[in-house]
């Protein structure tokens, strides 16, 4: 079977190439709209654990302000508090703002607003956007935003900018790497291509299933990882079979005085290839 996919797309190479572009394009465009339905999914499905907790009463999170550079005692700092948590009360998804602590040594003073769970991160961004305007009312203060809540959403956005910065300098270094192994661009670049290939016709399975199954914001992560290290592998495998498969066509043209292989045995090498590493990938994939 897998000498048949070799011969396959040997002789309609141009056919399988514009086909992988197309599915490649049509995938990068369903992106938005696969990542905007996993957020969707993940605002819809509250876990029945976490809505348990909520019901008796030991849910939520919160998103805490620390003003420093300020008398914690003084009138205007008071009056700031008692505005900035009167306007937290009236936010989306705010289940209740506590009293204002102030530090031991009067070096600074804490507000605490506890929001709900369902839709933390949304409610999180708000409300820190929102704290954050006590400085218009305490010119010099330094302020600060923690709390459980803001921890997970700033090391999620930590984590995603890290993913992407990572992927970003993985294919140039990988590039350069394959380039040794093979000793050529051409070679070297395959594995490349196809990853980029596969990882845009990826987000077409995805938009598939997404309107069957729930998909998990780490979909996207996994597909990218996935794709870039199997392809990889896999595109190895492949190239480097078939340049062994290319040896003995080559010193028999040689021999023979020709300066290149004829399209039937490239052909033929082919077919021996996705015969040999074609189903070792086959059967790994």
């Amino acid at each position: 079977m897998t000498r048949s996919i070799g011969r396959f797309c040997f002789e309609h190479r141009w056919k399988v190439v514009v086909a992988s572009l197309l599915l490649m394009v049509a995938g990068f465009a369903s992106a938005g709209s696969v990542v905007g339905g996993m957020s969707a999914v993940q605002q819809r499905n509250v876990p029945e654990s976490l809505q348990a907790r909520q019901l008796l009463g030991e849910g939520g999170s919160q998103v805490v302000l620390l003003v420093e550079g300020v008398d914690p005692k003084a009138a205007r700092t008071q009056e700031a508090l008692r505005e900035t948590a009167a306007a937290a009360r009236t936010l989306k998804g705010v289940t209740g703002v506590e009293q204002p602590r102030t530090a031991s040594d009067g070096s600074g003073v804490m507000l605490a607003v506890g929001i709900s769970q369902t839709e933390e991160e949304e409610t999180a961004v708000r409300v820190a956007d929102r704290l954050r305007m006590i400085r218009d009312s305490l010119p010099g203060a330094k302020v600060r935003i923690g709390g459980d809540a803001w921890l997970r959403y700033e090391t999620k956005g930590t984590a995603q900018k890290d993913m992407r910065d990572a992927e970003f300098k993985a294919l140039p270094l990988t590039f350069v790497a394959l380039v040794v192994v093979f000793g050529g661009l051409v070679a070297a670049g395959l594995p490349l291509i196809t990853t980029i290939i596969s990882v845009g016709a990826a987000f077409v399975v995805l938009l598939a299933l997404s309107q069957l199954i729930p998909l998990d914001g780490n979909v996207t992560t996994v597909v990218t990882l996935l794709g870039l290290g199997l392809c990889i592998d896999y595109g190895l495998l492949l190239v480097g079979r078939y340049r062994e498969e290319l040896v003995l066509p080559y010193r028999r043209a040689t021999a023979a005085g020709r300066k290149g292989i004829s399209r039937a045995e490239r052909a033929a090498a082919v077919e021996r290839t996705w015969a040999t590493a074609g189903r070792t990938v086959m059967f790994s994939a």
